[in-house]
């Protein structure tokens, strides 16, 4: 293989870098298939000493390379992907890889053909880690991103897959726990909901009581005391023509 042929294929795996998937991250971008691949390959270099019997080192190149044919065609989630969608992603990879350098190309296609058969522990493990590593996203994801059929899919997918080992069995068990957790979680916050509308609706409404009671209590007041306090002008009148006798010695009718 030369340097070329290196970066050529470099730059086609480069592709699902963009190349979205169903499912968001915990902090709501939506994860790519890069990132999903990264992630199982980092799954089965962790079970080492789990499955010491395993070839992890091959269980990890099956996980490096199980969506290359999503640089092609992109990701269409389990729940919608059909049998034809599936025969043409499998023909534009086989198409890619038979054009590669011979030594590469043979490697893949061996590795493709026993993940395929799923006889083998690496084929089995790898196939499980694949659709594990989805339940674990979709419960990382916040669950309003999650489709209405997913609350029923992230509660049973996977479980015949890893029945021939206890111990992805009992993980199955713990993701399982997680995603009932998350579902319930949702359902005591819906619970809430009613009980907390109807406390702010209290609470409008007595402010907006208070606020009319205070209104008709000062309304009486601002209009009486916009009245003028002055006399009226008869009475100033009837003042002016009243006679004012003062005593004096010539003033008839009194006596020195």
């Amino acid at each position: 293989m030369t340097a070329r042929e290196y970066l050529d294929i470099l730059h086609v795996a480069e592709r699902l870098k963009d190349t979205p998937r169903h499912c968001t991250t915990s902090k709501r971008r939506v994860e790519s298939v890069a990132e999903h691949s990264w992630r199982i390959s980092l799954m089965a270099f962790l079970l080492k000493d789990v499955f010491p019997e395993a070839d992890i080192n091959k269980v990890v190149s099956m996980c490096l390379i199980h969506d290359l044919g999503e640089c092609f065609t992109g990701d269409i989630p389990t729940f919608l992907k059909t049998n034809s969608d599936r025969e043409t992603e499998d023909s534009l990879l086989t198409q890619w890889v038979k054009s590669l350098p011979k030594e590469v190309a043979e490697r893949m296609l061996a590795l493709y053909a026993e993940m395929d058969e799923q006889t083998t522990l690496e084929a089995k493990l790898y196939k499980s880690l694949d659709k594990l590593e989805a339940l674990i996203q979709h419960n990382e994801s916040p669950i309003d991103t999650w489709s209405a059929n997913e609350y029923d899919l992230n509660k049973t997918y996977a479980f015949d897959t890893v029945t021939f080992s206890s111990w992805l069995t009992s993980l199955r068990k713990e993701i399982l726990q997680d995603t009932l957790d998350k579902s319930n979680k949702k359902n005591k916050k819906q619970g809430h909901r009613p009980l907390f509308s109807l406390m702010v609706i209290f609470f409008i409404v007595t402010i907006v009581t208070i606020v009319t009671i205070g209104i008709i209590v000062t309304i009486p007041y601002y209009i009486v005391s916009s009245i003028p306090s002055h006399p009226s002008s008869t009475s100033r009148h009837v003042a002016s023509k009243s006679p004012v006798y003062h005593g004096s010695a010539t003033s008839p009718g009194l006596s020195v």
